[in-house]
């Protein structure tokens, strides 16, 4: 499950070794304290602080048992153990493709909300380095959706 502990530890780490934008971003939060298991108090300084609830519920949540054993630091391929979204992440190849399987225990499944979504049971992107190559596989069939980025972006 996600803690309140790997949402403090999410944002201490962020905020000290994290990328400049998570740094930038988090500047006018001062700290995270876990009041119970399930509960985290955000506290704020400064005067501009309308944007900081929104900030700190869109920080990602990193697992505080997987970082005691390994290196934050560090590039790796391991998947990330902790998450509470519809999917996990199934068969990947770096550079190439991932797939993202529908999880059964997902907590929200029954949700209103969520009528009408998450309703595959595989999700797999390819990834193509040359674009006629990544349009002449639409063109073929073999998958049924093109996205790309615009190199300007």
């Amino acid at each position: 499950p996600v803690t309140a502990e790997d949402v403090a530890f999410s944002f201490d780490i962020l905020k000290s070794k994290g990328h400049p934008a998570y740094r930038l971003t988090m500047k006018d939060i001062s700290k995270a304290e876990v009041i119970d298991p399930l509960t985290v108090k955000f506290t704020f300084t400064g005067s501009l602080v309308r944007d900081l609830p929104l900030v700190a519920a869109g920080l990602p949540v990193l697992s505080k048992a997987f970082y005691a054993v390994n290196d934050f630091e560090a590039a790796t391929m391991q998947v990330q153990p902790v998450g509470s979204g519809p999917y996990v992440v199934g068969d990947y190849a770096s550079n190439q493709h991932v797939t993202y399987k529908r999880r059964p225990d997902y907590w929200a499944r029954d949700l209103p909300v969520n009528r009408g979504r998450y309703n595959f049971d595989e999700i797999r992107y390819e990834y193509f380095k040359d674009r006629a190559i990544g349009l002449e596989n639409l063109k073929s069939g073999t998958f049924d959706l093109r996205c790309w980025r615009s190199p300007w972006r």
